[in-house]
């Protein structure tokens, strides 16, 4: 019994003993797995929270990149919408000046319509038809020239092609009446009878004088009712671009009878100080037009804007070589001729007088330059006239180059006419 005891007491201590070391060997497993796990967790935290960081690193990056991206877009599109403002802003800007540019254009239109037939309506009563024995010439229109007493006395200013075939035979003593006068007809159907006073023919101009109804009784302009006439303007003011209106009574260039009375043409001022060789006469000065110039229309005023005359019609380029290409001899030149009025002095029965106004003779003659004029200058002289003759005793020399006279420049042989010729 004891012994039974004993050994279930060695038995009880055996087990004890082993449970203890069990249990502690567990306990110290649990602990190491417990150390080992806390550390796995602890490395693993490490792990996520390096982790974590390089995440929050990235997104932070890339969301600095988006907000940068969406800075720059936003600028971007910012500009853009500042710049559509602007177009906007600009078109805008634009339709309303377009607007005011449309109404002043039609204000000037309104103006202007006005104002053409005001001009034509000034011209048209002060432009006459000349014809002889019923035989339609051309056109001529109506100027006052002072006569030697200082008297406004209207003529009528033509070309002088027009009459040039009645210069001679106008003043033979023994000529008769009917043959040496021309039929001058009014814009209101009234007909005088004329005859050359003074002329030009290197100018192409001819003044005629109005006859008297009479023929028994010395001339009087007070046998005639008021007439119409028109101001000579300035023709030394008119330059490239300038309006101008062209009046005259175009015929069929057939029948030669003006069935087209009265008919205005516009245009402008090509150029001035121009030369027009005829064959016969080389002439210069003249204002070069686009105006349409036709059958009929030698001996037309051409008129500017306020209805003065600043030229007269004397020719036109040939269609088939040229279109709109007209020529006109100055209003100052007109002057020129019809100062010869004053010198009016009477003559048997008639009084009408006869004056030719022939242009200055220099005695030079000149040329444009030539390039090899110029590149022997050393490009010094680029413009001016050469002279080429020299008929009369004079200072210049062949081979001179003329720049200047007095105050106006001289570019060309042109100038150097024109300039003579003012």
């Amino acid at each position: 019994m004891k012994i039974l005891v004993s050994i279930t007491t060695a038995l009880i201590i055996a087990v004890t003993g082993t449970s203890g070391f069990f249990i502690w060997h567990l306990q110290r497993q649990i602990t190491d797995l417990e150390a080992s796990s806390i550390k796995s967790l602890q490395e693993m935290s490490v792990e996520i929270n390096e982790s974590l960081d390089e995440t929050d690193t990235l997104v932070l990056k890339q969301l600095d990149d988006l907000s940068a991206s969406m800075d720059d877009y936003s600028i971007s599109l910012q500009a853009q919408a500042d710049t559509k403002r602007e177009t906007i802003s600009n078109i805008s800007s634009q339709a309303e000046n377009l607007k005011d540019s449309t109404s002043l254009t039609e204000s000037i239109l309104d103006r202007c319509a006005p104002q053409n037939y005001a001009v034509y309506e000034k011209v048209r009563k002060a432009t006459v038809r000349i014809s002889y024995q019923g035989y339609y010439l051309g056109t001529g229109f109506i100027v006052s020239f002072p006569d030697k007493w200082g008297t406004p006395v209207e003529h009528i200013v033509t070309a002088y092609e027009l009459v040039d075939f009645l210069v001679s035979y106008s003043f033979h003593p023994a000529a008769d009446v009917d043959a040496r006068t021309f039929e001058v007809t009014l814009s209101d159907g009234r007909t005088h009878r004329g005859n050359i006073h003074s002329c030009s023919r290197e100018m192409n101009i001819a003044i005629l004088r109005f006859m008297p109804i009479n023929y028994d009784k010395p001339y009087s302009i007070r046998d005639f009712q008021p007439l119409d006439s028109l101001p000579l303007g300035d023709s030394s003011t008119v330059c490239a671009g300038d309006y101008v209106y062209v009046i005259g009574s175009p015929d069929d260039g057939e029948t030669r009878r003006a069935g087209l009375k009265e008919s205005l043409t516009t245009g402008i001022v090509s150029q001035v100080g121009r030369c027009y060789s005829t064959g016969d006469y080389f002439r210069t000065g003249m204002i070069q037009i686009d105006s349409a110039i036709n059958f009929g229309n030698l001996g037309s005023p051409l008129v500017n804007s306020k209805g003065e005359v600043i030229g007269l019609i004397t020719a036109r380029i040939n269609p088939l070589i040229g279109e709109g290409i007209g020529f006109a001899v100055t209003s100052n030149t007109i002057r020129k001729v019809g100062d010869l009025t004053k010198g009016f002095k009477e003559r048997v029965i008639y009084g009408n007088p006869h004056f030719t106004y022939s242009s200055p003779d220099t005695g030079l003659t000149v040329e444009n330059l030539l390039p090899k004029d110029i590149v022997k200058s050393n490009n010094e002289i680029i413009s001016g006239a050469k002279v080429t003759e020299v008929s009369i005793s004079s200072n210049v020399q062949i081979g001179d180059v003329i720049i200047g006279i007095d105050d106006h420049p001289v570019y060309n042989s042109n100038d150097f006419y024109s300039c003579i010729e003012e």
